[in-house]
């Protein structure tokens, strides 16, 4: 099911004997585009703490609703290793959370995503060329990046900036992402378009700009996205056609 992030955020987690909390971020791999982590906020039930729960322990999941329930017991993730969301996250921390919820490391061999269950976002050698930070430690996953702080990045086609990022589609089979949301509002007012994750260029964490191999036309003309609807195969089809390319499901 493809799940924009605003809908994703507040999602209700449900425990075994009772509620974890509430979904306020999504922390991605920038460069398989897998959904490593939901951050999730405990609120009044462990005061001023978020916790990270790889997607692997979710059981049943329905978004249309806004909850989802685990396997876990509550017991277990107030005892999960303790992890600033707002640091970068290094890989030790990373495996003494996935350790601790028995989930596989999703660094396995040739570049297998695993914690999500599904295979990179697109082909290896289509990865998108990714800036690299100056700001982030060497102590810390580089590859790790929040979905709330790429909202807003500046979009920009081959030839003029077309707008900024709105938001985040994922995909739960896999737990992928699959479209960043682009809002045209100073270029073509009103207007939001979904933009595919193998069709990005660069991402430039340094100048928060995303640069897609696209040009204004071809978006201009690209089917609108209505943030109502729910996205449907036959959608994506029209969306890729337009552009003349394949499918990630055909890949």
């Amino acid at each position: 099911m493809r799940i924009p992030f605003s809908r994703l955020k507040n999602a209700a987690i449900e425990a075994a004997d009772g509620l974890v909390g509430s979904i306020k971020d999504v922390l991605f791999d920038s460069h398989a585009w897998g959904v490593r982590y939901l951050v999730v906020d405990t609120g009044k039930w462990l005061p001023g703490r978020q916790v990270l729960l790889p997607p692997a322990v979710l059981e049943q999941t329905d978004w249309r609703s806004g909850n989802a329930t685990t396997c876990l017991t509550r017991a277990q993730v107030k005892a999960s290793p303790d992890v600033s969301v707002h640091q970068p996250i290094s890989r030790q921390k990373e495996a003494e959370l996935m350790s601790h919820y028995h989930v596989p490391f999703y660094w396995g061999p040739a570049g297998a995503s695993l914690a999500g269950g599904g295979p990179p976002a697109f082909p290896l050698e289509t990865a998108v060329s990714v800036q690299p930070d100056s700001h982030a430690t060497e102590s810390g996953d580089l590859h790790l990046r929040s979905a709330t702080e790429v909202l807003d990045y500046d979009i920009r086609a081959t030839d003029e900036s077309i707008g900024h990022v709105e938001d985040f589609v994922f995909d739960d089979d896999g737990w992928l992402v699959r479209y960043l949301v682009v809002d045209t509002r100073n270029w073509l007012p009103g207007r939001k378009v979904l933009v595919a994750i193998h069709w990005i260029q660069t991402i430039s964490w340094q100048d928060a700009s995303v640069t897609v191999g696209l040009t204004s036309d071809q978006i201009e003309q690209s089917p609108e996205f209505d943030p109502a609807r729910w996205i449907d195969r036959e959608y994506e089809e029209r969306l890729h056609k337009h552009y003349g390319r394949s499918g990630y499901w055909m890949m």
